[in-house]
């Protein structure tokens, strides 16, 4: 509980999660995890606050984000970016750099 460049110390706080596994199955809490199709993600998160983008690293594949500019956001990699494409991995909270 030390202070960071994005909290006061002594205030209990989330940082950031990465989750790219299969076991334990980890769901968010509108049950979206690994293998999720893109038309899921937007059922569950759908709207202005979720976008869905090119991965910077990869221009075939997907990247979508959910809330980065607070403390509940997420975002992920996907591979693609039609609706049968898949959620490969799950970041949350604010990372390094954010």
């Amino acid at each position: 509980q030390a202070d960071t460049d994005f909290w006061i110390g002594g205030v209990p706080h989330f940082f950031a999660y990465y989750y790219a596994g299969t076991t334990p199955l980890l769901t968010t809490t509108e049950g979206i995890t690994i293998g999720s199709t893109l038309e899921e993600l937007e059922a569950a998160y759908g709207g202005a606050e979720l976008v869905i983008d090119e991965n910077p690293f990869d221009p075939s594949a997907g990247f979508w984000k959910y809330r980065l500019s607070t403390w509940l956001g997420m975002s992920g990699g996907l591979t693609g970016r039609t609706p049968n494409d898949t959620v490969l991995s799950i970041n949350g909270g604010q990372g390094c750099g954010e």
